[in-house]
């Protein structure tokens, strides 16, 4: 895919994809989905740059749900593209055959992109996980390959009655001891020039980042992704602070109005025996149950540290699954 095109049509189906330039319809319409999330909103997509490449998907003129077609050369926008892929309205029935729909839409949804040859990389939301759909349209394909790459997520259930008490209760004891235990740290979400530096500053060592081209342009998006977010009061820049008002942690939490997100976290080398980010983290869960929200996504658990981090914290496994496709002639 080298250029945009404002319309995918398929000579098999009614379903076709249209280019999408309205933030406000793209919103509305994806308030109806499932797979609606903080990630998919036009705020973000817009930071990020992927507000070019969004189309809606329709049946017969009907808007069905909407897809993220990333160029596969693009990629530095692949990095914080989690969940952006694709998204479904609501089936109108209630019973078994919501997800034979669902399936049926999600083939042909494959079939216009591999019809098309269209090289993308898209990244499911959690609650699609069925992927035969994709297999079924590239299965006889000529001219398409596609391939698929497991990846997890960490959700926390914020929904015990009892609150932050309950929720604690199914930590592990090295977190519960940490929740109980006084650090002196000064914890708030302040934010300006100054602490945008800091936090970039410890990203940056957390994530071992040199000076090259391709660390800095990474190291610019986050910048970009958390001070939008900030002004679109959709997310919070969280810090803890040790009694020299240095900073020792940070993380973004982002927040959709029904989830909150781990999108970023960052602390300092020198502050190894103190639990900086765990506080920050029961600060975030206690910021999420004071609004109500269902529960705490983490944004990723794949490597084994962090995924191990993320669970002692009863975090669940949740499976999702990044899709790209590729023309065989350029293999």
């Amino acid at each position: 895919m080298t250029s945009k095109a404002t319309r995918y049509l398929h000579s098999k189906s009614g379903y076709y994809f249209e280019s999408c330039d309205s933030d406000t319809f793209w919103d509305s319409e994806l308030a109806a989905s499932p797979q609606d999330n903080i990630f998919l909103r036009s705020s973000y997509m817009r930071a990020s740059g992927l507000d070019k490449h969004r189309y809606f998907i329709k049946l017969n003129d009907d808007i069905v749900g909407g897809i993220t077609l990333v160029p596969k050369v693009n990629r530095i926008q692949l990095n914080y593209a989690t969940y952006q892929g694709l998204w479904l309205k609501k089936a109108n029935i209630s019973n078994y055959r919501d997800d034979l729909k669902i399936l049926e839409s999600i083939q042909n949804v494959a079939e216009i992109i591999e019809f098309n040859k269209i090289e993308t990389n898209l990244s499911l939301h959690w609650s699609l996980i069925d992927m035969r759909g994709f297999e079924w349209a590239f299965l006889n394909s000529n001219n398409m390959s596609i391939n698929f790459k497991p990846r997890y997520t960490g959700i926390l259930d914020l929904t015990d009655p009892q609150g932050l008490a309950g929720i604690l209760l199914r930590m592990r004891k090295v977190r519960q001891q940490e929740f109980n235990r006084n650090y002196n740290l000064t914890i708030n979400d302040d934010f300006n020039d100054r602490v945008l530096e800091e936090f970039l500053g410890l990203y940056s060592e957390t994530l071992r980042l040199t000076s090259n081209a391709q660390d800095l342009l990474l190291l610019n998006r986050v910048a970009e992704l958390t001070t939008s977010s900030i002004r679109a009061n959709t997310g919070q820049l969280f810090s803890a602070r040790g009694s020299d008002r240095q900073p020792l942690a940070f993380i973004l939490l982002q927040d959709d109005g029904n989830v909150g997100y781990y999108q970023f976290a960052a602390r300092s080398r020198t502050a190894a025996n103190i639990p900086a980010t765990s506080k920050l983290v029961f600060t975030i869960i206690q910021e999420l149950i004071s609004k109500n929200r269902s529960s705490l996504d983490f944004v990723g658990m794949n490597s084994p540290a962090r995924g191990e981090y993320k669970a002692s914290f009863n975090a669940r496994p949740g499976l999702y699954f990044d899709v790209a496709t590729k023309n065989k002639s350029q293999s």
